[in-house]
């Protein structure tokens, strides 16, 4: 059993996991509301949580 802990893979963590959560809701808050389409909002939160948040 302890064999197979060597092969052991774990995910990627987010660190700034609320950055993100805040950042990805408030895009889709803004699409909503109607300011943008869905898919804008969803690429312009994809974009901002690239450039601010790294996992690791």
């Amino acid at each position: 059993m302890f064999d197979s802990l060597d092969y052991l893979v774990l995910p990627p963590t987010i660190e700034d996991y609320s950055l993100m959560s805040d950042i990805i809701g408030q895009k889709l808050a803004d699409a909503a509301a109607g300011s943008m389409t869905v898919q804008q909002a969803l690429d312009e939160a994809q974009s901002e949580c690239e450039a601010q948040i790294t996992l690791s």
